[in-house]
Order: C-alpha cells, then sequence, then structure tokens
C-alpha cells in the first residue's frame, strides 16, 4: 500500500506541478487495515445497550439484555485478541517501512 501512495503521488507530481500531495502513512495503514479494524467496531455499540438498560428510562427489555450480554461474553476475548493482532501487524508493517528505507 505504501508503494501504491508513492507512486500516486509521483506521478501527480508529474501530471501537474502542484505542491502539497504526500503520500499519506495513514492513508495507506487504514486501506491495508481499515476493513479488520472497523469489523471490531461494533462491540462497544453492544456495551451501550447495556448500559442503557439500568438507566431508570430503560426500554429494552430482558432478552435483548442477554442477547447483549451473550454477544459480549463470546466477543470480547476475540475482538481484544483480534484488535491486538491488527496493532503487531501495523506495527511491523511501519518497521519494515523505515528499515527498507
Amino acid at each position: 500500500e505504501w508503494d501504491k501512495e508513492v507512486q500516486k503521488s509521483q506521478s501527480r507530481a508529474l501530471a501537474s506541478e502542484k505542491e502539497g500531495y504526500n503520500p499519506s502513512l495513514l492513508r495507506a495503514i487504514l486501506r491495508t487495515f481499515g476493513s479488520g479494524l472497523s469489523a471490531y467496531g461494533f462491540l462497544p455499540f453492544a456495551i451501550s445497550k447495556m448500559v442503557k438498560f439500568f438507566s431508570s428510562d430503560s426500554e429494552m427489555s430482558k432478552n435483548e439484555l442477554y442477547a447483549c450480554r451473550l454477544l459480549y461474553i463470546f466477543c470480547t476475548h476475540n475482538s481484544y485478541f483480534g484488535l491486538k493482532l491488527i496493532g503487531m501487524r501495523i506495527r511491523v508493517a511501519c518497521s519494515a517501512l523505515l528499515y527498507r528505507k
């Protein structure tokens, strides 16, 4: 992905003499790992539903609470493991980029 960003930057520089566009490491990371990161983004919504259940004006039934709780139980370990794995992959990719340069 980084090579694509560099090529994109070079082609834009050749096509027009405008300055200001640089290859973006963040954009390359999001293109590479964004789908994995977004897959783990639903867990906070389940937690917020459980917190809303315990508020005084809750409209959630107990069955919905149990469903959210089961989802939380089964997904917590997997999501933490997956997020740590993606974080390690990003760190290795950035380190490899620095050493390759």
